[in-house]
């Protein structure tokens, strides 16, 4: 089959839509301040809204990381989210998948008490297992984004 230089960019211009739009699900207003941030953050976890926190990730480190670098967006997501560290990872088998995310039952998020755009918190597996949260929000324009932490964003 063969592509057009017009089918590729106009292709490349939805991917990048897609990265730069801003998440805003039915019934949601953008979210002024870092802790609806974080809440729509914890609601997307519990709903396990995977497709919805990638695109609340940040657009440049998706690029980097995922299309340019090809990473898995599971393995993207489980460090973005602080849950791929050894003693704290959510993958339960030889590779990484989606279901390890849907085995989820809770999760409590709260921005540090330092006042920064530092979040902290834990997710409940079906298991009864829990796991730490981190990663950092910024601001990019005028959203918010997850950022993962210094130690994941590498």
């Amino acid at each position: 089959m063969k592509v057009s230089i017009a089918s590729l960019a106009a292709l490349l211009a939805l991917g990048a839509c897609a990265l730069f739009s801003s998440p805003n699900p039915e019934g949601r207003s953008r979210p002024e301040d870092v802790e609806t941030f974080v809440r729509y953050v914890q609601e997307d976890i519990i709903a396990r809204a995977w497709q919805t926190l990638l695109s609340s990730s940040d657009p440049a480190d998706y690029r980097r990381r995922v299309v340019e670098g090809g990473l898995e967006e599971t393995v993207y997501l489980a460090e973005l989210l602080g849950l791929r560290r050894e003693g704290n990872d959510i993958q339960d088998g030889e590779e990484l998948e989606w279901e390890d995310f849907d085995r989820i039952e809770s999760a409590s998020l709260a921005v540090a008490e330092d006042g920064g755009s530092r979040v902290t918190g834990t997710v409940t597996l079906a298991t009864g297992e829990t796991l730490q949260v981190e990663f950092e929000v910024r601001q990019i324009r005028d959203r918010f984004v997850l950022a993962g932490t210094e130690s994941t964003s590498s």
